[in-house]
């Protein structure tokens, strides 16, 4: 198979970065090598120009990207192991990315100017995931995805309207489906999902000294004692992230590698079949595989569920018409016109300084859940060999003998992978509604008798509004007690609030406080709207 010109292009800024990734304390003269860079930066004014051009833009970029997403469920996970991986780079740590990079590379490119890594492209689609699922389940609709559904190099993000999405698997009740993202380079597919699982489930990691553990084995480079308790989903106190990563190959309709990431507070509890962790450095006891291939086949539906996702460019094809565009601020929209902020800006592109981001959305169309027989997509466990992830410019070859950037096909027979696929039902029936941990509760307009004329604040909670009121008019911040003009029951309250706030962004006073200068009259037309729009009124 011939190699696209575009991963030409990304195949050589990795070779680019190869150089900063390996300066490394432990390489063979490097107190020398350190010595000759500076000398070179400090008699040379056009290097030195050079130099500092790319600290800026490197600062610039990390400003910038961790701020400029919608900031809805997948973006979000993307920016936190982007951050992470950076952080190696910077450390002298770049050869040393946690075994997952070997997944999430897929979604990275370096900068043509800075030491940095920057996300790929990023396309943004909220829709309900019953109405997906139950186009994936149509009679019309083709098992196979094609190379040619997806656009090479870019991120499909698609993330669950509003609220969670509840998914009910063989063996695992009470999960939380937030979104996945996926990317195409060539004819292999990566994916990340994003799960959330009952902390009732959750099992606690050993204290281990982090110190003992290689650098590439670790999810986080953290130092000190960790918090090993689980970690909150989006701030949910009943669910913690539940993270699932594969790559899968089109061509060969198989499984490369799986992922099980649990996240703590500190850590991730990693379970995976990558040969890549297993090598000659680092010989796990032969209980250690046979739990983890245990573990994964216990969760394979939610591998199985996930390659469903393969299906939305041909739901997308067929529901275009229905979504529409969603102005999303990002926290750039947020952080103000000091000096120190315009400097960065003035650094980078535009297209990395983005105030906004457009988010596709499809109203929901179908309320009501329903047991829904969803056929186990025919992808197979990959047995005759293994990408290795090499140093971060390393040239190694494909399976077809292609040069390639950062890592190398192994031809070996996997055997002990071929066990799993027999323990896994040849189909999953899974039921998808709206979630009900995203309680019920009330979007609020209240107003003051102090503030001006059509002054009111516009919020949510789940508990009574007035309530809400008295409890903020309590607070200092108030110049006189609040009290409840109108409210509206609904469904995910939080996503409707978002909604109200982002489409009354411009009447709004200040960003960090939820008040809007604007007629009740059109206040209630515009909340009236939203809600019937996503169907989330409460009778």
């Amino acid at each position: 198979m011939s190699i696209s010109e575009k991963i030409l292009k990304r195949h050589a800024k990795f070779a680019r970065l190869k150089w900063s990734a390996g300066i490394v304390p432990e390489m063979p003269n490097y107190d020398t090598f350190i010595a000759a860079i500076k000398q070179r930066e400090t008699s040379d004014p056009a290097h030195r120009a050079l130099m500092k051009k790319m600290r800026e833009r490197t600062r610039g970029l990390n400003y910038a990207i961790e701020r400029n997403g919608p900031s809805l469920f997948c973006d979000v996970y993307l920016r936190n192991f982007l951050r992470e991986f950076n952080s190696r780079i910077y450390r002298g740590k770049g050869n040393e990315q946690p075994t997952s990079f070997n997944v999430l590379r897929s979604f990275v490119e370096p900068d043509e100017i800075a030491m940095s890594l920057n996300l790929l492209e990023e396309r943004f689609y909220q829709f309900n995931l019953f109405d997906y699922i139950d186009f994936v389940t149509g009679p019309t609709v083709s098992s196979t995805a094609q190379e040619a559904d997806f656009e090479e190099l870019v991120i499909y993000e698609l993330n669950s309207l509003g609220a969670f999405s509840s998914v009910s698997l063989p063996g695992f009740e009470s999960l939380i489906f937030c979104g996945a993202a996926l990317v195409r380079e060539g004819n292999e597919i990566s994916i990340l999902g994003i799960f959330g699982n009952d902390v009732e489930n959750f099992e606690p990691m050993d204290q281990i000294d982090p110190a003992s553990i290689p650098a590439q084995r670790r999810e986080l480079l953290k130092e000190g004692a960790q918090d090993h308790s689980a970690e909150l989903l989006f701030d949910s106190d009943k669910f913690y992230p539940l993270l699932v990563m594969s790559r899968i190959d089109l061509s060969s309709h198989t499984t490369q590698v799986r992922y099980l990431l649990h996240e703590s507070k500190d850590a991730f509890r990693v379970i995976t079949d990558d040969p890549t962790i297993w090598d000659q450095h680092f010989k796990p006891p032969p209980t250690n595989i046979t739990y983890s291939l245990k573990e994964l086949s216990k969760h394979q539906h939610l591998f199985d569920f996930l390659n469903s996702m393969l299906q939305f460019p041909s739901f997308y094809q067929k529901e275009e018409d229905g979504f529409y565009v969603e102005r999303h601020p990002t926290a750039l929209k947020m952080s103000g016109g000091a000096t120190e902020i315009r400097k960065l800006k003035s650094s980078l592109e535009t297209h990395f300084w983005l105030n906004y981001r457009d988010v596709l959305t499809l109203p929901p169309r179908l309320e009501t859940a329903k047991n829904l027989e969803v056929p186990r997509p025919d992808f197979k466990i990959e047995t005759r060999g293994y990408w290795k992830t090499l140093a971060m410019g390393a040239v190694g070859a494909d399976r077809n003998g292609n040069p390639v950037h950062g890592k190398t096909w192994v031809v070996e027979h996997l055997s002990w992978r071929e066990a799993t696929a027999s323990e896994v039902t040849p189909s999953a029936t899974f039921t998808v509604n709206q979630d009900q941990t995203e309680e019920v509760g009330f979007v609020y307009v209240m107003r003051s008798a102090m503030h001006g004329k059509n002054i009111f604040k516009i919020g949510f909670t789940l508990h009574d509004p007035e309530d809400r009121a008295a409890s903020l008019s309590s607070t200092s911040g108030q110049p006189d007690a609040l009290f409840v003009v109108v409210t509206w029951k609904v469904r995910a309250p939080r996503a409707i609030e978002k909604s109200v706030h982002r489409e009354l962004g411009q009447y709004r006073l200040n960003d960090r406080r939820e008040f809007f200068h604007l007629k009740l009259e059109a206040i209630r037309k515009k909340i009236d709207e939203i809600v019937d729009r996503s169907n989330a009124r409460v009778h």
